[in-house]
C-alpha cells in the first residue's frame, strides 16, 4: 500500500500520517520523491494492494502518463478533481475509484471544522468514519467507481 501526496501538498505529511495511523493503525513513512509526488509507505506488512493519489488533475496525470505501467496495487484510489478525464489511463486489470465529486470537482472542506489538520474531501471524511468495515468495503462505500 502506498498513499503518494503532490508535492506542493508536502507541508500536509504529519497531519495525513495522523489521518492513516486513525484509519489503518499503521504508520506511514515519507520516502523520497517520485515524479512531483511524495510517497507514504506504511511501516510492517500490509495485506490490502492500493494505492492512494492526492493531488490536483494536472500532477495526478502527469504521474499516471509517467507510472501507470510501474503500478503494482490492485486498487487505485484518486483523491482529486476531474478524475473521469483520468480514465484513459484505465487499460490495466486494476480497480479504480475516485474522491466523490459535483460536476467533477472533488470539494474540500476546511480540515479544522472535522478536526483535522489539512483541507479534507468528503469521501476522506466518509473513508475516516467507516473504520469498522474492511478496507476495500470503506473504498467502495466512501469513492466513486471509475
Amino acid at each position: 500500500m502506498r498513499y503518494l501526496i503532490a508535492e506542493n501538498q508536502s507541508k500536509e505529511i504529519a497531519a495525513r500520517q495522523k489521518y492513516l495511523y486513525d484509519i489503518f493503525q499503521l504508520y506511514f513513512i515519507p520516502q523520497n520523491q517520485v515524479d512531483g509526488f511524495i510517497p507514504l509507505v506504511p511501516l510492517g506488512t500490509v495485506e490490502f494492494s492500493a494505492i492512494f493519489i492526492v493531488g490536483h488533475h494536472d500532477q495526478v496525470r502527469k504521474y499516471l502518463k509517467s507510472n501507470i505501467r510501474n503500478i503494482e496495487e490492485g486498487t487505485i484510489v484518486l483523491i482529486t478533481c476531474y478524475a473521469s478525464k483520468l480514465k484513459r489511463f484505465k487499460k490495466n486489470d486494476k480497480v479504480w475509484f475516485a474522491s466523490a465529486a459535483e460536476n467533477e470537482l472533488s470539494y474540500c472542506y476546511r480540515g479544522k471544522d472535522y478536526g483535522f489538520e489539512f483541507d479534507i474531501t468528503e469521501s476522506e471524511i466518509d473513508f475516516y468514519n467507516c473504520s469498522k468495515l474492511k478496507v476495500m468495503e470503506r473504498i467502495e462505500k466512501c469513492f466513486q467507481h471509475l
